[in-house]
């Protein structure tokens, strides 16, 4: 009878365990702690993202479009937005309001069929197992770091071949 019970706890402490190593999604990242900064800039060593131009995570194809902006560089766009997404078209001459930006993930979810309808981002519907992503940021400033903009910019994003593309954007008007 000992083995049984041995089993029946083995079996508590599984399900005990279970939920709490299937809530970490890796296509979802974790909100970043309070004070926390990523940091994008001119040149990949001084980048905290490692993974810009590869979205092979929803929060690379976010960054590889942040990167397209603060970087200037449209290839960026074009390799980590949804087919069809009008291309940006950035000249290499114009000066960039974006040179650096340190920014912070808000929030990030992944969607299913029951919740999907309650995050429209723009114009779009999400579909289930879209993620979710809300990014807080802000830019260098002649005096220093700008503050960080009230409202997040929302990315839904969707899973393209073997890679995840950024559907759409915009500024909440609210925080979810």
């Amino acid at each position: 009878m000992g083995w049984v019970k041995g089993i029946a706890g083995a079996g508590a402490l599984l399900l005990a365990w279970a939920p709490n190593a299937m809530a970490a999604d890796p296509d979802v990242p974790r909100r970043d702690p309070k004070g926390f900064y990523r940091y994008l800039t001119q040149e990949a060593d001084s980048t905290t993202s490692t993974c810009i131009g590869n979205p092979i995570t929803p929060l690379c194809a976010v960054e590889t479009v942040l990167a397209c902006f603060v970087r200037k560089n449209d290839d960026f766009c074009r390799r980590a937005t949804w087919p069809g997404f009008p291309d940006l078209e950035f000249s290499k001459s114009m000066k960039s309001p974006f040179d650096d930006m340190r920014y912070y993930v808000q929030f990030a979810k992944k969607l299913g069929a029951a919740n999907a309808g309650k995050y429209h981002v723009g114009d779009v519907v999400p579909e289930p197992r879209d993620v979710v992503i809300g990014i807080k940021k802000a830019f260098m400033a002649p005096g220093g770091w700008g503050n960080i903009y009230p409202q997040p910019n929302v990315y839904l994003l969707r899973r393209y071949k073997m890679e995840w593309r950024v559907v759409t954007w915009h500024t909440a008007s609210t925080d979810p």
